[in-house]
């Protein structure tokens, strides 16, 4: 199975949804465009079904950048990293500085920098 569409660079999108645009034109087959890709970006190409829906949002458009996603944006552990460089500071203070609720400052501390949270301030394991 082909991977997504938002697994190749912007180039990527680009060149193919152009070869696959002009198939017409220059007579050429998907597989053979699945093989110039191959020769030219080196990896594994798009599946058939990847390349026309690249070409489809190229050309309607003139953007193959992805639509933004819908609901609340994620909040990685790697925001919650700075924390055992000061452990004295409270979560209230901490969650203050880095913008992000409490309990979600709690979460990734606790699950992915091994720190217990006893009584609003942290302690390492």
């Amino acid at each position: 199975m082909g991977a997504h569409a938002s697994d190749y660079t912007i180039e990527e999108r680009i060149v193919t949804s152009t070869w696959v645009h002009e198939r017409p034109r220059t007579g050429k087959t998907l597989e053979q465009v699945r093989t110039d890709y191959q020769l030219r970006f080196g990896r594994e190409p798009p599946s058939n079904r990847t390349l026309l829906r690249l070409e489809q949002k190229l050309f309607p458009t003139g953007s193959v950048k992805d639509k933004p996603r819908s609901g609340r944006p994620s909040t990685g552990w790697e925001q919650c990293r700075e924390v055992g460089s000061s452990p004295m500071k409270s979560t209230r203070k901490r969650s203050a500085e880095l913008d992000i609720p409490r309990p979600t400052l709690r979460k990734h501390t606790e699950k992915g920098l091994k720190v217990n949270i006893d009584r609003n301030y942290l302690t390492t394991i």
